[in-house]
């Protein structure tokens, strides 16, 4: 395994091209992309799509009617596979106890994620629902904001307390 420090210089964001992630999208989810849109993001790249209806997938039974993220990680943190792991099965487990968040959908192969050479490194690579919204950082700020977020939050951290006691270790990196 290689260093999980990050060295100055060192580029570990994927480099790819709205064309290179149609390619994807297609080849491992059956997606055909009607429209793309490259979403914010640090250290991964992250990628909204519209998909044609006319999808070959037949793992996706239920299409999101908000559409898609597919969601190319960094070359570090690809490093460690039990990373992406964690999160899909947070993902999968918050959803089961109404939170509302992106839910991991299967690849073409059964699984949540592949591993991917993009750009002569290793990305790992998945697809999640779209769940439509604005960010903290745009909508108006308020004390009943303010509320509603540690709410938010303190439900949140009860949940993953459960799931935590259950096995899932949780990885945080800053």
């Amino acid at each position: 395994m290689a260093s999980s420090t990050l060295e100055p210089g060192q580029v570990i964001r994927p480099i790819i091209d709205h064309e290179g992630v149609k390619a994807l999208a297609e080849r491992l989810y059956g997606i055909s992309v009607l429209e793309l849109k490259e979403l914010n993001g640090y250290d991964d790249k992250n990628y909204k799509i519209t998909e044609d209806p006319n999808v070959k997938n037949p793992l996706i039974t239920t299409h999101s009617e908000h559409g898609y993220v597919l969601k190319i990680m960094n070359s570090m943190d690809t490093q460690n596979p039990s990373v992406v792991e964690a999160q899909n099965e947070i993902m999968n487990f918050l959803g089961t106890r109404s939170i509302t968040c992106p839910k991991p959908i299967r690849n073409v192969y059964g699984h949540l994620h592949s591993i991917e050479s993009i750009g002569g490194k290793q990305h790992a690579v998945r697809l999640l629902q779209y769940v439509p919204g604005e960010l903290l950082q745009v909508v108006p700020k308020s004390q009943q904001l303010y509320y509603q977020v540690g709410e938010f939050v303190a439900n949140l951290d009860n949940k993953l307390e459960v799931r935590a006691e259950r096995g899932t270790v949780v990885y945080l990196n800053i």
